[in-house]
């Protein structure tokens, strides 16, 4: 999985949180490949413009704890942008002070 993991992290979305969550809650099974498969928005880098790419895992628990971590990564960082925040608030108003 953490070769996934490496590979989301270069090519999906991301915004101020990390890797933007898949475009749907549950993974997809593919049939013909028998994988489960997971859609990001994607960024070209090469010819500029947005994109969907999807993801294919061996499992779906693979696909379901990639996209948890995701959001678990996510709201880590939300919670540290919040402190970072507040510090930046309070040093303001101590300089005020």
């Amino acid at each position: 999985m953490e070769e996934y993991n490496t590979y989301i992290d270069a090519i999906c979305e991301k915004d101020e949180l990390g890797t933007l969550p898949p475009l749907d809650n549950e993974p997809e099974y593919d049939a013909d490949a028998q994988t489960w498969g997971l859609y990001f928005g994607y960024d070209d880098p090469v010819f500029g413009g947005k994109d969907i790419v999807c993801l294919h895992f061996d499992s779906e628990q693979d696909a379901i704890l990639t996209s948890n971590k995701i959001s678990s990564d996510r709201h880590i960082a939300m919670i540290e942008l919040e402190r970072e925040k507040a510090e930046k608030a309070e040093k303001a108003l101590d300089k005020q002070a």
